[in-house]
C-alpha cells in the first residue's frame, strides 16, 4: 500500500521531500503541493531528526517502507527536494547506499534548500550548551562547521543547492560569515561537484514557503540547471 499523502500517478517520475532538524513533513506541504500540481507522485516523510544522528537516519530512511513502497508505485526516476539538515540526510543516504543506487538507476536530480553542507556556526555557538543537546540530539552535533568539514561524499548525482540572504528574523545571525539566511551561509550551501547553485533573498525558515523557491526547485529537476 502507498502512503496517503502520495499524490496520484500522473506522471512517470516521483520526489521525495524531507524537512529539517526538529521539523516534520507538514513544513514541506506548500512545496509538495506545487510539485503535485505539476504531476509529479510526491512522498513527504517525517523523520526521527532530534532521536538518531546522520548515519543512523539514512538507515532509517533506507529501510522505511512507506518510501520503499512509495518507490515501487511508479516506473520512472525519483528527485529529492529536502531543507536545511534534510540536505544532510540525503547526502548521507546517497553515499552510504551508492552502489545500490546506481545498480537500480532509477535516481533522478537532488535540490537542497539551506543545506549547512559545510555546517552552521550557530551550531558552533551552541552545539555545547544543554538546552541545545535535549532539543537537537545526536544529528544536532553533526551541525558544526568542524565536523561537517572532515565529511567526504562524492557528488556523483545532479544537486543544485539554493541558499537564502535575509537574516534580519535572527538576532544572532552576526554569528555567521558571510551573507547568511539566518542560519546557514551562502557559503555553506556550496559543495564541490554540485552542478549548479542560486541565491534567494528569504529567511531560512520560511524559504520553503515561496513560490520562486518552488519554481527554481521544480526547473532544477527538469533541466538540471536554475538558469532560465
Amino acid at each position: 500500500m502507498v502512503s496517503k499523502n502520495v499524490s496520484a500517478p500522473l506522471k512517470g517520475d516521483g520526489v521525495l521531500f524531507l524537512h529539517g532538524i526538529g521539523r516534520s513533513a507538514a513544513a514541506m506541504k506548500s512545496l509538495e503541493a506545487y510539485f503535485q500540481k505539476q504531476g509529479y507522485r510526491t512522498l513527504s516523510l517525517t523523520y526521527p531528526s532530534r532521536r538518531k544522528n546522520l548515519q543512523d537516519l539514512a538507515v532509517w530512511l533506507h529501510a522505511n517502507p512507506e518510501w520503499r513502497s512509495f518507490q515501487d508505485s511508479f516506473p520512472g526516476k525519483y528527485h529529492f527536494v529536502t531543507h536545511s539538515m534534510g540536505g544532510l540526510l540525503v547526502r548521507e543516504y546517497l553515499h552510504k547506499y551508492r552502489a545500490e543506487v546506481e545498480r537500480e538507476g532509477r535516481l533522478g536530480r537532488v535540490v537542497m534548500i539551506g543545506p549547512p553542507l559545510k555546517g552552521s556556526e550557530i551550531a558552533d555557538a551552541y552545539h555545547r550548551l544543554l538546552p541545545y543537546k535535549k532539543f537537537y540530539g545526536p544529528a544536532g552535533q553533526q551541525l558544526t562547521t568542524s565536523y561537517q568539514k572532515d565529511q567526504k561524499h562524492d557528488i556523483y548525482y545532479d544537486l543544485g543547492s539554493i541558499a537564502g540572504t535575509n537574516s534580519l528574523l535572527y538576532p544572532d545571525s552576526f554569528l555567521i560569515k558571510g551573507p547568511n539566511d539566518g542560519r546557514v551561509s551562502v557559503e555553506s550551501t556550496k559543495v564541490e561537484g554540485m552542478k549548479d547553485h542560486h541565491v534567494l533573498h528569504a529567511t531560512h525558515t520560511f524559504i520553503i514557503n515561496r513560490k520562486d523557491t518552488a519554481t527554481a526547485a521544480h526547473h532544477f529537476i527538469l533541466h538540471g540547471t536554475f538558469e532560465k
